[in-house]
């Protein structure tokens, strides 16, 4: 039961015959009612700016040895989108996301949520690489997953897993682009789809920025953004 200050309760109301024990009653109950809606929406506003369980904040404080969830899906709202990754033959061919935590992980896997804008299938392969900090490049491609294929408007998941048998580590000296690319999948063209953006303070310790190429992997020019990153979700081993 909540009362709050200055509010009259039951027991201070006698029915004279006026009727104004219900209306009392119904008022009292009306301004609980607004003052739960506002806690909660205060509970839910602080909520989406504190790092939850499975989206640490932070790596320094976990064990080695064990995998986590790096996971800001759970503090998207399921719409809020970022235009694009393209076809082969489009100008944006990769999208992702720079991983550059703070001590040495092994990548185990990473998903990103998708979903077609325009076209009938945009193709990409999962990739990682090695990214550059002082001229802002990716360059070796250190793992290439299998072809996948966005055919669905509505927002669906998509991972790359890293096989046991392939060893993948990141860190401060060491950080990696996770990415979708779209550049050898060249049956499937004229085409684009969208990829779901949360708030980037969510996982800014381990997520430093999102990413994406404009042109060629060879020739083309990376761009990045810290005011938003991709939902995704991070699988990795603090070692």
């Amino acid at each position: 039961k909540i009362v709050m200050a200055g509010d009259p309760t039951v027991e201070d109301c006698e029915d004279d015959g006026s009727h104004a024990v219900p209306a009392m009653v119904a008022a009292l109950a009306a301004r609980i009612d607004a003052e739960r809606a506002l806690l909660r929406d205060g509970e839910e506003e602080e909520a989406a700016r504190v790092p939850i369980p499975s989206c640490p904040g932070s790596l320094d404080n976990l064990p080695a040895g064990e995998a986590v969830d790096v996971d800001s899906m759970r503090v998207w709202d399921g719409e809020s989108s970022i235009n694009a990754l393209e076809a082969c033959n489009g100008v944006t061919k990769c999208r992702g996301v720079l991983l550059r935590p703070k001590r040495r992980v092994r990548l185990h896997s990473f998903t990103f949520s998708l979903r077609l804008s325009r076209g009938k299938c945009v193709g990409f392969k999962p990739i990682v690489c090695e990214w550059l900090s002082d001229i802002e490049k990716a360059t070796d491609i250190l793992f290439t997953g299998e072809p996948q294929l966005i055919q669905a408007e509505t927002f669906e998941e998509y991972t790359c897993t890293i096989p046991d048998d392939v060893t993948i580590e990141a860190g401060p000296d060491r950080p990696l682009v996770l990415g979708f690319w779209s550049e050898p999948c060249t049956e499937h063209r004229s085409a684009s789809a969208e990829l779901g953006q949360v708030p980037a303070y969510v996982l800014e310790e381990t997520i430093a920025a999102s990413l994406y190429l404009n042109g060629k992997m060879l020739s083309g020019t990376w761009r990045t953004y810290t005011t938003e990153t991709l939902a995704c979700r991070v699988n990795l081993t603090p070692l």
